[in-house]
């Protein structure tokens, strides 16, 4: 997928996005990297679709960041993605709660907290929690 921002061109992959000066540097990069390959099944993809949604509408490395320095963010977040897996949401239904709490941390550290861990929580297996 190429991402398009700021007169930088960004070619979205499992891992890292690379940027581009232009459409020539992009075209030489992927002539010598064939089109990799993803075998990760289960719970491995389903975070990877989530880094993937975060890359896609640019807050990879806010998200990156947060998670790197407030620990209580990073378990919070990681329980959200845990009860949202375990309850068969799917990864792209679930990212845009988890990128609501990285908009909105800059502006209530605890508020954001007290939200995702309420949020995690709300998902319960078999149907019976939010977005059944």
């Amino acid at each position: 997928m190429l991402w398009h921002k700021n007169s930088n061109v960004t070619l979205v992959r499992l891992n890292v996005p690379f940027e581009f000066d232009d459409f020539v540097e992009l075209e030489q990069f992927l002539t010598t990297h064939p089109r990799e390959t993803d075998d990760a099944t289960g719970e491995l993809k389903y975070l990877r679709e989530m880094e993937l949604f975060f890359v896609r509408h640019g807050y990879r490395d806010d998200m990156m960041h947060i998670q790197a320095t407030d620990y209580d963010f990073f378990v919070a977040l990681m329980k959200l993605y845990k009860a949202g897996y375990a309850a068969g949401v799917e990864s792209l239904v679930l990212a845009p709660f988890a990128l609501h709490a990285v908009q909105f941390y800059a502006k209530d550290r605890e508020r954001t907290l007290r939200w995702l861990t309420s949020t995690a929580e709300d998902f319960r297996p078999y149907g019976s929690g939010l977005l059944a």
